[in-house]
């Protein structure tokens, strides 16, 4: 019963382009309409997040101190979770998302989780893929 609900929910996906010593770039797409909003990820420079797919729920966060994505069913990982911050140092595993990229951080981090909240519907499907893979969705 839970596949029938994880198959036919909103489907957000992560395309990882670009990995340094500082972390793996990626960016995470938004449907909306017949189009995508676009933002920037920054993890770890070996995510533990493998490629897949992955429900997400949006749940309080003791560390943070609100709701936040809760990423579901991480391998060996439990409280991975979309949130704001520009570095590597600002996490240990989980996605950081920004509104644009610079040299070797994220920018706008706050703004970026804000409009992203506003636009997904919980719970949905996060869908994790890499750009060498062809995992860019149609422009």
């Amino acid at each position: 019963l839970f596949l029938f609900f994880l198959y036919n929910m909103f489907t957000i996906k992560l395309v990882r382009f670009d990995s340094y010593s500082y972390g793996t770039f990626g960016r995470l797409y938004v449907p909306v309409g017949d189009s995508f909003v676009t933002f920037y990820t920054l993890e770890p420079s070996k995510p533990i997040i493998k490629t897949g797919t992955y429900p997400v729920t949006l749940t309080y966060s003791p560390k943070f101190g609100r709701k936040l994505p809760l990423i579901n069913n991480v391998v060996g990982h439990s409280g991975v979770r979309i949130h704001s911050g520009n570095t590597k140092l600002d996490t240990i595993g989980c996605i950081l998302i920004g509104s644009d990229r610079e040299k070797n951080h994220l920018v706008s981090s706050r703004i970026a989780l804000s409009k992203f909240l506003s636009l997904v519907t919980f719970p949905c499907t996060l869908k994790v893929t890499r750009a060498s893979e062809g995992g860019l969705p149609p422009e």
